[in-house]
């Protein structure tokens, strides 16, 4: 006579557990760091200084998304995460993305941009932007042009990153983020 078979049920995930207690322990210091970045603002006159401490809001706020994912990584690889989607000017979102984006420092960045709007998560094209722009500088020499274009599509947009140079782009970190964020909103990198 066969033994009975026992279901088990699967318990909770170790490692998003772990995920989420580093994402929490992330965002205390990174919120104590923002308020103290707007406690200065008010008290910084200079031009030099007001650019240094938007640098460092920018720094912190994408600081407060990455720990924001890493609490959600479990929800981003089964694609289970939500998306806060909404009617969004791209030509503005990437604009504003490329005007912060502090990484691609000695590069010819340029917008070559139509003016479009399309139903998608804001943070998470910023991101996948972000991750376009990282994977370009690390690809690139100083002194490279990197151009990011926004077309609009019968079906949608399309935003691409393109660079000068001719060896074939390597699947970093941070394209694999972005090729996730891409493939939650139905789409590609």
């Amino acid at each position: 006579v066969p033994a009975p078979t026992e279901t088990v049920e699967p318990g909770p995930d170790p490692d998003a557990d772990l995920w989420a207690a580093i994402a929490r322990g992330l965002r205390a210091p990174l919120t104590r760091a923002s308020g103290l970045t707007l406690s200065l603002a008010g008290s910084v006159e200079s031009g030099e200084a007001k650019s240094v401490l938007r640098q460092l809001s920018t720094s912190l706020r994408r600081l407060d998304r990455l720990a924001a994912d890493l609490h959600d990584v479990h929800r981003i690889a089964d694609g289970s995460l939500p998306l806060r989607r909404r009617r969004t000017d791209l030509e503005a979102l990437v604009r504003t993305t490329l005007e912060e984006a502090d990484h691609v420092e000695e590069r010819l960045v340029r917008l070559d941009a139509d003016r479009v709007s399309a139903v998608v998560d804001p943070d998470r094209v910023r991101l996948i932007v972000e991750g376009m722009l990282e994977a370009a500088r690390d690809r690139t020499r100083a002194g490279a042009a990197i151009v990011v274009r926004v077309r609009s599509l019968e079906t949608g947009a399309r935003i691409s990153v393109e660079d000068d140079n001719r060896t074939p782009a390597r699947v970093g970190p941070e394209i694999s983020l972005a090729a996730r964020m891409a493939e939650l909103h139905g789409t590609e990198i």
